[in-house]
């Protein structure tokens, strides 16, 4: 669709075919055991979501009709009227969902005790919407001091981007680094019509299901603090996340390796030396320096390609579990490997060095 002029009463706005403010990217955070972790209502009265949508014709310029301008039939501008900043030109078919009624499903959860809400907040200024809550009872410490929690967040948009949806994901929680590691695991939909409350309320059984689905994860992740892995491996396992069939193809290029490698020593709660470093190192990249802006980063990994990598962050590492020596046996391998050295040292009057992978 080309550029066109909506026209609002008095004012004529130049909007793209999107319409809506990019880069606009605001989130607030809730304190464990106050009114907005327990009611979406206070959640969005308190926090960036405390905004309406509304609908409005759209006019294009006809220098035929009378005025030159005309109405463009089956269409209608989506905006917020606080700013009147438009969201898009949408077709007739959409039907217009405020924040309460798009997010307002966990709430049931939450009245059952499952489930806090931990934080609210919008992307592409306020054109996608969401509700983050914790799962009660899901904490698992992967390793000592190294938790993991699970989370809820419902999602809405009002620029046609993308249905009302619920992602379960799981957010490692190390160094107040809220956002060092998320991993969707199962997502639910509906399409956005007027039917879309319906729909919601059957996507929440699904939310049920995905509980067991997201401990399992915890699971599967305690045995990579214990899978060791040297710089050499690390740097492959950091190119077949980034790029399937780089890790053992030097020929393929691919950005940003080094940096990936050094956030495995120096991200906050780093495990340098084991595959769960080699994983919180990729999720940390893609959740804090990835892409141009705050913005761009959010919107990825909560609606986007960045859930991809991340998903694939540990794809690579359960399969590359099975091929790398537990960190136990590693040490006890070393130790016999300095050993051995010392005494072919001793026996050759000279330092002796002993080749081995694990000086890698």
């Amino acid at each position: 669709m080309t550029a066109l002029r909506t026209v609002t009463g008095n004012t004529v706005r130049r909007a793209s075919s999107l319409g809506q403010p990019r880069g606009d990217f605001a989130v607030t955070e809730f304190a464990p055991g106050s009114e907005e972790s327990r009611s979406v209502r206070a959640a969005i009265e308190r926090s960036p979501l405390n905004f309406t949508v509304a609908t409005r014709p759209v006019f294009i310029e006809d220098p035929e009709s009378l005025g030159g301008i005309r109405q463009l039939e089956n269409h209608r501008s989506v905006y917020r009227t606080d700013t009147g900043h438009n969201f898009g030109v949408l077709g007739n078919s959409y039907t217009v969902v405020q924040q309460l009624e798009g997010l307002n499903w966990v709430q049931p959860l939450i009245d059952a005790g499952e489930a806090t809400i931990v934080r609210a907040g919008y992307g592409d200024g306020g054109a996608k919407v969401f509700v983050t809550a914790e799962i009660a009872g899901s904490r698992v410490e992967v390793a000592k001091g190294d938790t993991i929690r699970l989370l809820a967040t419902f999602a809405n948009s009002h620029d046609g981007s993308m249905c009302a949806s619920a992602r379960i994901s799981a957010e490692r929680l190390v160094c107040n680094n809220g956002m060092a590691m998320i991993a969707a695991l199962k997502s639910v939909r509906a399409r956005h019509t007027k039917g879309v409350m319906l729909q919601l309320g059957r996507a929440q059984v699904e939310l049920e299901k995905a509980r067991d689905e997201l401990r399992g994860l915890a699971t599967r992740s305690e045995p990579l603090t214990r899978r060791r892995l040297s710089r050499n491996n690390l740097i492959r396992y950091v190119r077949e996340t980034l790029s399937p069939g780089a890790g053992n193809d030097e020929s393929i290029v691919v950005r940003n390796v080094d940096r990936i490698v050094e956030l495995a020593t120096e991200a906050p709660g780093a495990q340098p030396g084991t595959l769960w470093g080699g994983v919180n190192a990729v999720t940390y990249w893609a959740t804090h320096e990835r892409g141009r802006s705050e913005n761009a980063r959010a919107t990825q990994n909560m609606f986007g390609p960045g859930q991809q990598l991340i998903e694939r962050a540990f794809d690579v590492a359960f399969r590359s579990a099975e091929h790398l020596p537990m960190l136990e046996l590693a040490r006890e391998s070393y130790a016999n490997h300095a050993t051995a050295a010392a005494e072919l040292g001793a026996l050759l009057g000279r330092p002796a060095r002993i080749a081995s992978e694990l000086d890698g």
